[in-house]
């Protein structure tokens, strides 16, 4: 069971790695025309404590750090309660696994 969480677990983290290096830093390409990157183009009204990004209107999953370099997410998009059940599922079963 354990091998089967850490085949998950590092099978999602090349699928996001994957999606974020072929989107490019600021989504630089996805655009297609070579402008490079645009920086921060979301509202400051949408961040919560300047670190947290919620716009359920936005259809963005991962959007651009506002400090820094990186991604973060969409905290408002409907994907990321799935994202985040997928994360705590298999720690809980990890953690119930080495208890009994």
């Amino acid at each position: 069971m354990v091998a089967v969480v850490a085949a998950v677990t590092v099978a999602g983290s090349v699928v996001i790695v994957v999606v974020l290096a072929r989107m490019g830093q600021g989504g630089a390409r996805l655009t297609g025309g070579g402008t490079g990157p645009a920086g921060d183009r979301t509202l400051d009204a949408h961040w919560r404590w300047g670190q947290l990004y919620v716009n359920r209107a936005d259809p963005a999953f991962f959007v651009e750090k506002r400090f820094g370099i990186g991604y973060t997410l969409n905290f408002g998009h409907p994907l990321w309660w799935v994202f985040f059940v997928g994360l705590l599922v298999p720690l809980a079963l990890a953690l119930l696994m080495t208890r009994s």
